[in-house]
């Protein structure tokens, strides 16, 4: 009978190793999985080393059979590890949260066929290289930060490159960068005809087939030529503040600078994706201040400051979750007996 000395084989690394190299090989497993597998047959090797010392020596057929034991705990074990690994959420930091999602949306990664793209769902998170892509009809509202959210309008399509960069391949895009808090955080929206960053602002980018119209709410935007190597009009930077907008053509010319409203078209459309506003227990007076800043519409008392000092003392309660923004206005109207008064203009309420 063959014979292997015990002394040489004391439960070393290298022993066991040279055991299990006489098992038919396995498929690669996950590194992690398999140091996890060989530790604990290490362990159990170790413990039948101690268990046969008083002979001093192992038959080779014992210790085949216990690598073999040994290897089969490390398939199982590499198994588990497949099966933990499939149930634990991406690794990959997550870019932005899903806060609000109307209609179809759907997400995808680069590379990935669209069949097995998956649909946008509330409190959902957005990694690095996802593609989003928005249905006819549909809008959806992100989180990148406490101060900064991007609203996706019907027909988008946008790509998460990096922390603070989104690729706009598609479609509209509204940026609400709040500016005067702390934490706020800056964003680049990079496209074919040039990269738009904001300094505290609310502003659209829109991309269409031979053109590109940035529309400032307030605030300002800086707009660059495209990424080097791909760009389509080179230039400086020019800037837009609220109220102008940014016509952006891909022959080349000049961009053109137009005056706009902060309301109606081409605004209309965020109607049905306003950011959360907490109703319960907020004054009228904070509720009217999120309207306006979501219609970008003016709110003025007919009976001037006595108005604004009943909104300041009127407490509200319950919820406008998953209203538009004009029906939480009729909403919170009809509760605290408020008649509303629309400027024909569509300036103010």
């Amino acid at each position: 009978m063959d014979r292997l000395d015990a002394n040489e084989n004391t439960g070393t690394d290298a022993g066991m190793r040279r055991l299990l190299s006489d098992v038919e090989r396995m498929p690669a497993a996950d590194p992690a999985a398999s140091e996890r597998a060989f530790h604990a047959v290490r362990v159990a090797w170790q413990e039948g080393l101690a268990r046969s010392r008083e002979s001093t020596v192992i038959s080779r057929s014992r210790a085949r059979r216990l690598a073999t034991w040994a290897a089969g705990l490390a398939v199982l074990a590499v198994g588990a590890g497949l099966a933990w690994r499939t149930q634990q959420p991406d690794t990959a930091p997550v870019l932005a949260q899903v806060e609000r999602v109307n209609g179809v949306l759907t997400v995808q990664r680069s590379g990935e066929r669209i069949a097995a793209a998956r649909a946008l769902t509330v409190a959902g998170g957005l990694h690095h290289g996802e593609i989003v892509t928005a249905a006819t009809g549909a809008s959806a509202l992100l989180r990148f930060g406490p101060a900064l959210t991007v609203r996706v309008a019907p027909s988008t399509r946008l790509r998460l490159v990096a922390a603070g960069e989104i690729a706009l391949e598609e479609g509209t895009l509204y940026v609400d960068s709040d500016e005067r808090q702390a934490n706020a955080k800056s964003l680049r929206i990079v496209t074919r005809l040039g990269n738009v960053e904001h300094v505290g602002t609310r502003y659209l980018a829109t991309l269409h087939d031979d053109s590109m119209d940035v529309v400032v709410r307030d605030g300002r935007v800086r707009i660059g030529s495209p990424q080097e190597g791909r760009a389509v009009v080179p230039r400086e930077f020019v800037e837009a503040i609220g109220g102008e907008s940014l016509h952006i053509s891909a022959a080349g010319s000049a961009p053109e600078r137009r005056t706009v409203p902060a309301f109606g078209a081409p605004w209309d459309w965020l109607d049905a994706v306003p950011a959360p506003f907490t109703l319960d227990r907020a004054t009228l007076s904070q509720f009217l201040d999120w309207y306006s800043r979501e219609t970008g519409q003016a709110v003025v008392f007919t009976d001037g400051a006595a108005g604004a000092v009943r909104a300041r003392a009127a407490i509200l309660r319950g919820s406008i979750a998953g209203l538009t923004t004009r029906a939480a206005l009729d909403v919170v109207a009809a509760s605290v007996d408020l008649t509303i008064q629309r400027d024909p203009s569509g300036s103010q309420v």
